[in-house]
Formats: C-alpha cells, structure tokens, sequence
C-alpha cells in the first residue's frame, strides 16, 4: 500500500466519525428539545389540574354539615348537594362563602332545606341514611360569588370531581 492508498484508506474512516458524531449530536439535542417540551407541557398541565382536596365524614343530621378538611387552591366555594338519581350531585342544600386559597379545618355550613323551582319554594326532608356529596367549585368567573352556570366543578388528574360523599345519620 502506497502512502496515498493510506491517505484515502484514512479519509473515509474520519468521513463516518464525523457522520456518527453528526447523528449523535443531532440525537442528543433532539432529546434535549423534547424533554424541555415535555416539561413544559407537564407543568402547563399540572397547574391546570386542580390539587384542592375536601373531606367530609358521615354525621349527624342536624342544621349544619360540619367539613372535616378542604384544601383550596384556586378562589372556590364548597357546596353541598343531596344525592339525586343515579348517585350524581343533585339539590344544592348548602354553600360556603367564597374561600380564599387556604387549608381549612372542622367547619360548618348552614343546611337550606328550601329551595326555588321554577320560581315556587320546594322543601326537601332529609332524613337519616341519605347521601350527601361535597363538592368545590372554582370561581371561574373570579367575581366571588357564586354562580352554578358558570363556576365550574373542580375536577382532579383524572377529570373526576373533587368531592366527599357521607352519610347523614
């Protein structure tokens, strides 16, 4: 082999390094951009779902429904429903002033057995074993006062309401 055979022998070996090296750096910074954006969606997505949480235990019937916990994240109202067909929140029986983004412990909430349908009061008895359900809404509309077509339910990482079902005994 002559010294050019060498030389030419070389230059396609430095030829493929420097082709690997390409593809390794145009690979690496592909992972690069695509971690950055899957972060970025990961904490876009996180902060839109909620992390508020309540907890209301079975209790006593009485005039007020006393909330054993509730973590609030975003400017939200707890309100109370009684149970309606299929097990779905049904009649609102009680609502909280606006909250503030806090943790809140061992409050109670006034019960409003009557309410308006189509514009006549309505009773609603409750009675020992029925189900009530707790659910926080977001003041979406941000004007703190709360509003049931637009304050939306608020709903966790796997869109089911951010809620606490018990028990009146």
């Amino acid at each position: 082999m002559t010294n050019q055979d060498s030389m030419n022998s070389a230059q396609p070996t430095g030829g493929r390094n420097r082709g690997v090296l390409r593809i390794v750096v145009i690979t690496v910074s592909s992972l690069l951009v695509a971690t950055a954006a899957l972060g970025i969606a990961y904490a876009i997505f996180f902060n839109a779902v909620s992390k508020s949480s309540i907890e209301v235990v079975d209790q006593s019937l009485g005039e007020t429904i006393t909330v054993k916990k509730a973590v609030i994240k975003r400017g939200s109202f707890i309100i109370i429903y009684a149970r309606g067909r299929f097990g779905a929140p049904g009649i609102r029986i009680a609502q909280t002033e606006y909250l503030i983004p806090d943790t809140y412990t061992d409050f109670s909430m006034n019960l409003v057995t009557t309410y308006q349908v189509e514009g006549a009061p309505q009773r609603i008895e409750l009675q020992p074993g029925d189900r009530l359900t707790a659910v926080i809404h977001e003041d979406t509309n941000e004007d703190q006062r709360p509003d049931p077509a637009l304050d939306r339910p608020t709903r966790n990482l796997f869109g089911k309401l951010v809620s606490s079902d018990f028990i009146l005994k």
